[in-house]
């Protein structure tokens, strides 16, 4: 995270140098995936919304280095 803030893309959206809602939206993605996989783990009902949550699902399940690659 600090590389992401030195580098000014959390920066706010109107400011005098915005930050990147690109960045913003992967971020999103990514923090909404794994916390819908821990969801799930948890006993929440409801399907998978995205296929990239069956592989974060997998790696909170057997956390490795290919697991965590592959979410």
């Amino acid at each position: 995270m600090r590389w992401q803030v030195s580098r000014g893309v959390l920066a706010s959206l109107e400011g005098p140098r915005p930050g990147s809602r690109w960045w913003r939206a992967v971020n999103g993605g990514l923090l909404q995936d794994t916390w819908e996989a821990d969801r799930l783990l948890a006993g929440a009902p409801g399907p998978v919304t995205r296929s990239a949550v069956q592989w974060w699902v997998q790696f909170l399940q057997s956390p490795s280095p290919q697991s965590w690659y592959r979410a």
